[in-house]
This record gives structure tokens, sequence and C-alpha cells, in this order.
């Protein structure tokens, strides 16, 4: 949600998880659903975050993107804030 809400991405989940070079599991053909995928999509869809808003970036520790500035890591992931994002929400507070 948190890359649909952006304005970086594509404005729809469904185009957000297949956009083309995202998320291996889509891009490979081998994404399933399971009950624990389906609950936190549910979770999601009904308000709750783990991250802020501007974490739109994650990737398994051995990759550090050069697009976004480390947040935490959840289990094999890192989590990364975009700079764009980061950048918007420091110029509308100073406004």
């Amino acid at each position: 949600m948190n890359r649909v809400e952006s304005g970086l991405y594509p404005s729809s989940i469904r185009q957000v998880v297949f956009q083309r070079g995202q998320f291996s599991c889509t891009s490979r053909g081998n994404f399933r659903v399971t009950r624990g995928s389906l609950q936190a999509a549910k979770d999601v869809m009904n308000g709750k975050r783990n991250l802020p808003k501007h974490v739109v970036y994650f990737n398994t520790r051995a990759v550090n993107p050069g697009n976004g500035h480390y947040y935490t890591t959840i289990g094999n992931h890192n989590f990364y804030y975009s700079k764009k994002l980061q950048t918007k929400k420091i110029k509308k507070k100073g406004k």
C-alpha cells in the first residue's frame, strides 16, 4: 500500500505487485497465495501498517538499493525509505 499511495509507482495494488522487475515471485511466475500472505493483505486493506508510509523498498540482506535509506530489518529483508518521498515530506513541513 505504501507504493500505491506514494505517487512514485502505479496506482493500483495489482499494477504494483506485477510491475516488471519489482518482485521476483511475480516475475518468475511462482507467485502463491498462502494463509499468511492472505491475512497480511487483509490486514493492510483494513488499515494496518507495519512500516511508515515513506518505506517503499525492500531487499534481502545481500542487496543494498542505491535509491533508498536503510530503515529496519524484518526477518531476512532490509527495508528502505524513499529519498524522493522523504524530500517531499521535508519540503511540506517547511512550508
